[in-house]
């Protein structure tokens, strides 16, 4: 997620980070 999300919008990966980022 760490290099997912800085990628893309949160709204693509959001779940993502949630799960592991946040």
């Amino acid at each position: 997620a760490a290099g997912m999300c800085s990628t893309g919008p949160k709204v693509a990966h959001g779940y993502e980070e949630l799960a592991q980022e946040v």
